[in-house]
């Protein structure tokens, strides 16, 4: 940020200075307003919300609010979808690191929990190259898409995708990758 000196009269007409901090632009505004100007609709999508600070969560509720973060303002044609991990204060078996929203942010929502199923993910990981090993695995073992083991790191989607960008890497570096490290890899 920059701070910038202005004048202003103040009740009685005298001439009194004051400062303003100026923050940058974030280059992800930026590219907003661009797209915007080439007549572009655009999703604003804020990932993991509750994932940063209270402090961060404070502005990015301005953001989402008012429209305005710091001096710049939101185009009106612009969408804003928030996702976030879920949190123990609500009952989940997940344990993620998160700074809950306290009740009056939680209430300017509307909620949405999402389920995958392991039927939408093979629809999904046919049309994303994920490797035929390991929809084949899903499609036959589909209650490993979503597997708890507290003693060990879960399964979930994401996960089975980082599985089929790994064993394609392995295919394709066989000779120089040990099978014994791109299981280490599997393991996590």
């Amino acid at each position: 940020p920059t701070v910038e000196e202005y004048t202003i009269k103040d009740e009685h007409g005298r001439v009194v200075s004051k400062k303003a901090t100026i923050y940058a632009i974030h280059i992800k505004l930026k590219e907003i307003d661009n797209l915007i100007l080439e007549g572009k609709d655009v999703l604003l999508f804020i990932d993991e919300i509750n994932r940063c600070e209270h402090s961060v969560q404070q502005e990015l509720m301005n953001l989402i609010l008012n429209r305005e973060i710091n001096g710049y303002k939101l185009h009106d044609k612009v969408k804003i979808l928030a996702a976030m991990n879920p949190s123990s204060k609500y009952g989940s078996d997940f344990d993620y690191q998160v700074v809950d929203m306290d009740a009056a942010q939680e209430n300017r929502f509307v909620w949405l929990n999402m389920e995958s199923d392991a039927k939408g993910w093979i629809k999904w990981a046919s049309e994303n190259k994920v490797d035929r090993k390991v929809i084949e695995f899903i499609s036959t073992f589909p209650e490993h898409l979503h597997s708890i083991n507290e003693e060990d790191i879960r399964a979930t989607p994401r996960s089975f995708e980082r599985v089929s960008k790994s064993y394609k890497l392995y295919k394709e570096n066989k000779d120089s990758i040990p099978r014994r490290v791109f299981l280490n890899v599997l393991r996590g």
